[in-house]
């Protein structure tokens, strides 16, 4: 997907605007999860941080906070496009532990693309 096929002359190559989603779902019992999914800004120059990805994760941060119920628990998934070490997981982690008497367990899975 990246390359020629990502050049296009009407869409800038690099800090394409991106949407996130989110999400409150229910079982039948009432139990509610937050689910939020986005990709992230892609840049040719690589995964660290930038300012447009620190605000890209604090947009995030705040559509989890907007949408999610207390207590409730919380999903965020999507190919972020940055570093295991990023500022995003930091805000994120942020995020979904709002809410939590202590936080969550962190469990990274990054497929490296």
């Amino acid at each position: 997907m990246h390359g020629n096929f990502a050049h296009h002359q009407a869409w800038p190559a690099e800090d394409r605007g991106r949407v996130a989603h989110a999400v409150r779902v229910a079982d039948l019992t009432g139990r509610t999860v937050t689910v939020c999914h986005l990709h992230g800004v892609r840049m040719s120059s690589g995964k660290a941080d930038t300012p447009a990805r620190r605000l890209q994760a604090e947009r995030v941060a705040a559509l989890v906070g907007r949408v999610r119920g207390p207590q409730e628990l919380v999903v965020v998934a999507g190919d972020f496009n940055v570093l295991p070490t990023s500022y995003t997981f930091a805000v994120l982690g942020r995020a979904v532990a709002y809410g939590r008497r202590r936080p969550p367990r962190a469990v990274s899975r990054m497929a490296s693309t």
